[in-house]
C-alpha cells in the first residue's frame, strides 16, 4: 500500500547506491556485495576495514543481511562485525534481514546481540518490516523473542495496521495471538480494521471484528466502514459489516448512506445487497438528494432500474428544487432519461431557477438527451425565471448541434429574455460564430445582434 512505500523506496536506494570506495575497502565491500565469502576473508586478511561503509552508510554485515546470505553473515559476525550498527537511514542488519525474509539470518543476528526493537529514522523495526512483507516465519520468531508488538512508525502505523493494510491475514492472526492492540490508530486516524475494509479484505475484517474490532468506526472524513466498502466496490466487505448488524443506512457527514455511494460509483451488486438488507431507497442527504438522483446523474441505468423497482420516487426534489429528471438531464444519459419518463417523471418540471430538464441538457450539449426529451413532449420554448429559453442556453454553452435540433423542433429564435436578449445576441456577445451563422440563416431571425439596450 502507498502508506508503507517509504521504507521500500529507501531500501531500494540503499541497495542500488553507487559503490565507490578506496583500495582494499572497496574490493572488500564489492566482494560482500557479490556474496563471495572466500574473497571477503582474503581481503580482511589484507587489511580491509570490517566496518567499512557504502556511500549510504551500510556496512558489510548490512549488505549481507539484505541479500539474505546467512553464510556470509555468520562469517562476518565471527570476525566481530557490529550487529547494531545503523546506516544513514537508521536501518540495522536485523531490520534488513527481516526485510529480505531469511529466517536463518535473523536468528544469527539476534544470537549475536542485535537489538530486536531497534528502529530506523522512520520508526521501522524488524517486526514492522516482516509484517509489511508478509514474512510469517520471521514474524513468529520476532514475537517469540519479545519484539514490541505495538511499536509505531513516525506516521503512527503499528505492525498490526501494516499487516492488515497489506492483506497478510496469517500475520494478523499471529499478532492477535500475542495481544496486539486492534484499536490503535495511525496519524490519519486509520485502524487495522479500517485499512482491511479499504482494501476489501473481508477475511481479515472478520478476524478483527471477532477479536473486538469496531465495525461502526468512521474514518477521518466521517465515512462509516460500510460506506468505504460500498464506494470501493467490495461486496464481501460490505456483507461482512451488514452481517455484524451495521446499519445499512449508516451515513457520512453530508447525509450520504452507503446506497448513495454505491449508486454514484455504479456498484450494482452492492446496491442490490444494501436494498436486500433494508437500506432506505429514498433516504435524503442533508441537501435533500436521493440515491436515485445520484444514479440518474451518473448515468447508471441498471441502478436506476433497481431503485425504481424497489419504490424509489421519480418525483423527489432536493432542497434546491432539483428533481430526478433534472439530475438525469445534467448527466445526459438518454437511456436513464427514457426510463424516468416511462415511470411518469414530468418532462418539463423546473428546478428552483426555473430551468427545465431540456434547458439543463441543452446547456451541457447532451444532444441525445435533448432529442429524447423533445420526443416526450418537452417544450422547446420553456422559460427560466430570467426568461431564458433552451435555445439561449444551448447557444451560451456553445452547442450548435443542440441549437439546430431545437430550431427543428420549433424553438423561437426571436424570443427575448427578461433583459431583452435573443439567442442571436447571446451568440454575438459570446463569440459563438458557428451558431451565430446558423441563427442568421434561420427564417425569422432578421433581428439585429446589437445590444438591445
Amino acid at each position: 500500500m502507498k502508506y508503507f512505500f517509504i521504507g521500500a523506496v529507501l531500501l531500494l536506494m540503499m541497495t542500488t547506491s553507487t559503490r565507490s570506495f578506496a583500495g582494499v575497502d572497496e574490493e572488500f565491500l564489492n566482494a560482500v556485495h557479490g556474496g563471495d565469502v572466500e574473497a571477503t576473508a582474503r581481503l580482511l586478511e589484507a587489511g580491509a576495514e570490517l566496518e567499512s561503509k557504502t556511500t549510504k552508510g551500510s556496512t558489510a554485515l548490512m549488505t549481507a543481511s539484505i541479500a539474505g546470505n546467512s553464510e556470509l553473515i555468520r562469517f562476518l559476525l565471527k570476525q566481530g562485525a557490529d550487529a547494531n550498527a545503523h546506516n544513514h537511514y537508521g536501518d540495522t542488519a536485523l531490520i534488513l534481514a527481516a526485510t529480505s525474509g531469511n529466517l536463518a539470518s535473523v536468528k544469527l543476528l539476534l544470537d549475536a546481540g542485535a537489538r530486536i526493537n531497534s528502529a530506523n529514522g522512520f520508526g521501522w523495526t524488524a517486526l514492522h518490516r516482516s509484517s509489511r512483507y508478509g514474512r510469517l516465519d520471521i514474524t513468529r520468531y520476532l514475537l517469540a523473542n519479545d519484539a514490541n508488538i505495538n511499536a509505531r512508525l513516525i506516521d503512527g502505523n503499528t505492525p498490526m495496521i501494516i499487516a492488515a493494510g497489506e492483506g497478510h491475514s496469517l500475520i494478523v492472526n499471529e499478532l492477535i495471538e500475542v495481544g496486539a492492540d486492534l484499536h490503535l490508530k495511525n496519524r490519519r486516524g486509520e485502524t487495522a480494521l479500517l485499512l482491511a475494509t479499504a482494501t476489501g479484505r473481508a477475511d481479515i475484517m472478520e478476524t478483527l471484528i471477532q477479536n473486538g474490532g469496531n465495525p461502526n468506526l468512521n474514518n477521518r472524513w466521517g465515512q462509516p466502514l460500510l460506506v468505504v466498502a460500498a464506494e470501493r466496490g467490495f461486496k464481501d466487505a460490505a456483507q461482512t459489516l451488514l452481517d455484524r448488524n451495521v446499519s445499512p443506512d449508516s451515513k457520512t457527514r453530508n447525509g450520504w448512506s452507503a446506497l448513495f455511494h454505491a449508486a454514484k460509483f455504479g456498484r450494482l451488486e452492492i446496491t442490490s445487497l444494501l436494498i436486500e438488507k433494508g437500506a432506505t431507497v429514498d433516504l435524503r442527504s442533508r441537501a435533500g438528494a436521493t440515491p436515485l438522483m445520484i444514479a440518474a446523474e451518473r448515468g447508471e441505468a441498471d441502478i436506476v432500474k433497481i431503485l425504481l423497482d424497489h419504490g424509489a420516487s421519480v418525483f423527489s426534489l432536493s432542497k434546491n428544487g432539483s428533481g430526478v429528471l433534472a439530475s438525469a438531464a445534467a448527466g445526459g444519459d438518454p437511456d436513464v432519461i427514457r426510463i424516468l419518463l416511462e415511470q411518469g417523471a414530468s418532462v418539463d418540471v423546473p428546478i428552483a431557477n426555473g430551468s427545465t430538464p431540456l434547458m439543463i441538457a441543452a446547456e451541457r450539449g447532451h444532444l441525445e438527451a435533448v432529442e429524447v426529451l423533445l420526443k416526450h413532449g418537452a417544450s422547446a420554448n420553456s422559460r427560466s425565471k430570467l426568461g431564458w429559453t433552451p435555445l439561449m442556453v444551448a447557444v451560451a454553452g456553445g452547442n450548435p448541434a443542440v441549437a439546430k435540433t431545437l430550431l427543428d423542433h420549433g424553438a423561437d429564435p426571436g424570443a427575448k429574455s427578461r433583459k431583452g436578449w435573443t439567442a442571436l445576441y447571446v451568440a454575438a456577445q459570446l463569440g459563438k460564430s458557428e451558431i451565430f451563422k446558423l441563427l442568421k440563416a434561420t427564417a425569422g431571425s432578421e433581428e439585429s445582434a446589437a445590444n438591445p439596450f
